[in-house]
């Protein structure tokens, strides 16, 4: 078992659900709560495996994939009715999720059995299983689809898989207990977040050279803006979202959001952030504003993990853990996507 499980409380929320087709539950939510109000809204519950956590959204925003950990399977949803199409087995207890920006792959991290498992999406099947460190955790893909990137949360390492031949070409040592991971938009840095250091670490792609970004206490999880100018940090400890300038690599600011989060995803127009509030009472999916700091959250289920975003920038995709669901958030309206590509290597939670 990973070194960075930890206890999560549980806690109960109000909502009414009617069901509406196999493995799906249409809600409306009570947002009662005090303080509590979003222009987001929840349109869906989606049934998945058990303990589901990773979670990612394929180019063409038609299927969303989620890691279900206790099952040791994906579930694929088909986003036009919110239904899951498919579950096929996986590695053991996976975490992390990634798709090639060409969609023909998705690559998902095994904790248990320290193995990558490559998917083909045509079919479902694994294609391939990759050895790699101990307890790999969160992965990220380059914009080119070359390579992937896996956090080793147990052998404090990330290793670079060729996708060309699914084989790792390099293995890195970073900091202690390596969690998310994130790739620039222009392929030639990696960010890796460490939970319990005071640090995030920063590979250059060209030489797999290591630095350090100081002052970065505490940070889980990464989301890089899509123009690359900044990289933004979920803390569990401190409730916040550091913010990271990538021309320095110096930390400029925090956002209060609050309540804990060990997941985020930013925007494809890069003008909010979208993190999943998971401890105590919070159960949310909170919107921050990148512009002005402000923060709205739409209640979720139990124990929200992952977060995801379609391409069009119209729904994000909330694993609850301790519900055994997706949760489908409307959003936005959704802005014309960049032509570049760039964002592929956002797609994927522990990202």
């Amino acid at each position: 078992m990973s070194v960075f499980k930890q206890a999560i409380s549980r806690s109960a929320r109000s909502r009414t659900t009617a069901v509406v087709g196999a493995g799906t539950l249409a809600i409306a939510l009570a947002l009662g709560s005090a303080g509590v109000s979003s222009a987001e809204t929840v349109t869906a519950i989606i049934a998945v495996g058990a303990a589901p956590r990773g979670v990612a959204v394929t180019p063409d925003g038609e299927s969303v994939y989620v890691t279900n950990q206790n099952d040791n399977t994906v579930s694929v949803i088909k986003t036009a009715d919110n239904t899951v199409t498919d579950t096929f087995a996986v590695g053991s207890y996976p975490w992390g999720v990634v798709i090639a920006p060409d969609g023909r792959h998705a690559y998902v991290t095994n904790q248990q059995s320290s193995t990558v498992s490559v998917v083909d999406t045509a079919n479902h099947t694994v294609s391939a299983t990759v050895p790699v460190g101990n307890s790999p955790s969160a992965v990220a893909i380059s914009p080119d689809g070359t390579r992937v990137y896996v956090s080793n949360n147990a052998s404090s390492t990330v290793s670079v898989i060729d996708t060309a031949d699914n084989t790792v070409s390099a293995t890195v040592p970073v900091g202690d207990f390596p969690l998310g991971v994130a790739v620039t938009p222009d392929g030639a840095a990696v960010y890796v977040a460490h939970p319990g250091n005071l640090a995030v670490s920063v590979i250059d792609t060209a030489d797999n050279t290591v630095t350090a970004v100081p002052n970065a206490t505490g940070v889980y999880a990464l989301a890089i803006a899509p123009d690359g100018t900044h990289v933004y940090g979920a803390t569990v400890n401190i409730g916040a979202v550091t913010v990271i300038d990538t021309a320095a690599n110096t930390v400029t600011g925090s956002i209060p959001l609050g309540a804990p989060s060990n997941a985020l995803a930013v925007g494809k127009d890069g003008k909010n952030l979208y993190a999943p509030n998971f401890r105590g009472e919070t159960n949310s999916l909170s919107t921050i504003s990148i512009t002005d700091n402000s923060v709205t959250t739409v209640p979720v289920g139990r124990t929200p993990l992952g977060v995801a975003l379609a391409p069009d920038n119209r729904h994000a995709y909330v694993t609850n853990q301790d519900d055994n669901s997706v949760t489908v958030v409307e959003i936005g309206p959704g802005p014309t996507p960049p032509s570049t590509g760039s964002l592929d290597s956002l797609r994927g939670f522990g990202s």
